[in-house]
């Protein structure tokens, strides 16, 4: 079996930053109203399609992951929602195969996963990868929040923005093995917009850890979405986690960026310099009803 590597983590966000308190939907929940204790702070809106921000992040990560547009085999489009389309969706998906000069990617899509989309691309892609059915493929999520939807939600504050990686069959500067990976489901909880699981946490990460191996004391940092601090200390300390273990910078930052969340959260860490050659770390993403996780080490 092909070992499979993430290489080339980028991202962007929607052009206009903006406060909590101008978030549609604030003040209508029965909550009090402390930003500390909720990591309450700022957003990030777009004034362009969803598409705009994808064919950025996209070229980014080819140019991190030092790939030609040519050598990739397979496109990965991720979303949580459904996308504001201009005509038919094979339409914007030629748009961005053109723009980025992918002339000889398949396109595939996933988009019934929710928050889990873009880590659910990432695991296929390591699939194709380690089977042989692929070298390189592109992996690019991204959501612009509807406009007829509140932004602040029971949860999180929602944010517009995009962000790719190439899973391939070898390793660049920066790249991390993915050394096991892990989903679970509750049917019922998905239909019902019920809220995360810490028993669908604890499934994926003690499936991860048995896989690769290794006690979860030994993963040095779990990046996960940007919902709610309370939310997010909760079910990743009952799925088995520390609080130390935890990032949690970008929830005040950025807010919840749909499925981006735990990438983005990971490649913020690494440019700070927080990744350690060798170091195992967990990116995780939730959906009602969903969890996925996959256990990288660092190259």
């Amino acid at each position: 079996m092909t070992h499979a590597y993430l290489n080339g983590i980028a991202y962007t966000l929607g052009e206009e930053e903006r406060s909590h308190e101008t978030a549609s939907g604030f003040g209508t929940l029965n909550v009090p109203n402390r930003p500390a204790l909720w990591g309450w702070g700022h957003y990030r809106q777009a004034s362009g399609s969803v598409f705009d921000l994808m064919i950025t992040a996209a070229r980014r990560s080819l140019e991190a992951a030092r790939v030609k547009p040519g050598e990739i085999d397979i496109v990965i489009f991720c979303h949580a929602t459904v996308p504001r389309y201009e005509g038919p969706p094979s339409a914007a998906a030629s748009r961005m195969l053109v723009e980025l000069g992918l002339g000889r990617a398949f396109p595939v899509s996933a988009g019934l996963n929710g928050c889990a989309a873009l880590l659910c691309g990432v695991v296929m892609a390591d699939g194709l990868v380690a089977a042989g059915r692929a070298r390189r493929v592109l992996v690019v999520a991204g959501d612009v929040h509807p406009a007829d939807q509140n932004r602040f939600h029971r949860y999180a504050i929602f944010s517009d923005a995009a962000c790719a990686c190439v899973v391939s069959s070898t390793a660049t500067e920066g790249a991390f093995e993915l050394l096991a990976a892990a989903s679970a489901v509750d049917a019922s909880a998905m239909a019902a917009d019920a809220g995360f699981s810490s028993e669908l946490a604890a499934q994926v990460n003690q499936a991860m850890l048995v896989d690769a191996g290794i006690p979860a004391s030994d993963v040095a940092k779990v990046f996960c979405n940007n919902v709610f601090l309370p939310i997010t200390m909760l079910k990743e300390s009952e799925g088995g986690f520390d609080e130390g273990q935890l990032f949690t910078d970008n929830v005040k930052r950025i807010a919840h960026c749909y499925s981006a969340d735990a990438l983005i959260n990971l490649a913020d860490h690494a440019s700070a310099g927080g990744v350690r050659r060798g170091g195992h770390y967990v990116v995780a993403a939730d959906s009602p009803g969903l969890r996925t996780g996959v256990l990288l080490k660092a190259v």
